[in-house]
């Protein structure tokens, strides 16, 4: 991992924890482990941090469906399906479905990778 990849509010695992992501510094980060107290700067090569790898499950509670392959396609043939996302109200009244696809160009393993790209598309957290 990389600072670069990185945001404020970005959720990755600390000493087995979830955390979010509260200072950004140079290669360093931190979180708030109350209102008041903020746990030390830590280097972002720090071995205790890690990405969460992007499950099904957590999808599923983000608000993401999931289509399945084609009966007969090419797709089912491969195994891939496609997960979705309905956004409501992106362009006036408008609704949109935005696909992800396997096939995507820049693929997403992590969760503040798709936090990440979320933000870009709409401006606003998942």
């Amino acid at each position: 991992m990389t600072t670069t990849e990185f945001r404020l509010g970005n959720n990755i695992t600390a000493n087995n924890r979830v955390i979010s992501i509260g200072k950004l510094e140079e290669g360093f980060i931190s979180w708030k482990l109350s209102d008041t107290v903020w746990n030390p700067m830590i280097h972002i090569s720090n071995e205790n941090l890690r990405p969460i790898p992007l499950t099904g499950n957590i999808l599923k509670e983000l608000g993401f469906g999931y289509h399945p392959a084609w009966i007969g396609g090419q797709d089912e043939w491969a195994g891939m399906g496609t997960w979705y996302l309905n956004w409501f109200g992106l362009v006036g009244n408008k609704s949109g479905r935005v696909w992800f696809q396997r096939n995507i160009e820049w693929e997403i393993k992590y969760v503040h990778q798709l936090q990440n790209l979320y933000h870009t598309l709409t401006g606003e957290e998942i």
